[in-house]
């Protein structure tokens, strides 16, 4: 593996990591609710004809039936982009800044010790865990308008997360008392 580091920098630490599915908290809320809602439908469908179905419920119905593998396939897809950067991905300190290295042993992300974001982490029963950088999206997203209210679960897999570290709670003081900046939020 090849880095082009700076001049004045050195490789302090390659960050351990742990071969496990890279699951998180909000995972079991997410995951039981695929598996739900397909059961319920099929009550549904089997309570009643589907002429019934589509006379009471017509268009919704429909939706339903064409938005449930829509949503399917962009878990999927967010499983498989944590898959990639739980296993694939490399996780270098340095003495001036975080390297995030991708799958493809590029450069994907680096933080300046400097400016570096809020981190915050989750912690397993064995110890290991996963490092948020940035701020941490709430397992339920909240739209507020003047017109309504609506709680649900994120989808989003935005944040930018370093998966499957060993020892998260060590990383994370190690990580944190190199960081110049830094403000308990």
């Amino acid at each position: 593996m090849e880095i082009n580091l700076n001049p004045e920098e050195s490789i302090e630490l390659l960050i351990p990591k742990k071969k496990y599915p890279p699951l998180r908290n909000e995972d079991w809320v997410k995951i039981p609710m695929f598996f739900i809602f397909p059961f319920f439908l099929y009550f549904i469908i089997s309570k009643s004809s589907l002429k019934e179905l589509t006379e009471g419920f017509g268009i919704y119905f429909l939706f339903i039936l064409i938005a449930y593998p829509f949503f399917v396939f962009i878990v999927i897809k967010n499983y498989y982009k944590r898959y990639l950067v739980a296993f694939k991905w490399k996780y270098i300190m340095t003495n001036k800044r975080l390297l995030i290295i991708n799958h493809k042993n590029l450069i994907e992300k680096f933080f300046n010790y400097e400016d570096f974001p809020q981190i915050e982490f989750e912690e397993n029963a064995y110890g290991n865990g996963c490092i948020i950088i940035g701020d941490k999206e709430s397992l339920f997203a909240e739209s507020k308008s003047l017109t309504n209210y609506r709680v649900g679960v994120n989808y989003s897999e935005e944040d930018l997360i370093l998966y499957n570290i060993e020892n998260v709670k060590n990383v994370y003081n190690i990580l944190k008392s190199k960081i110049t900046n830094y403000t308990i939020a």
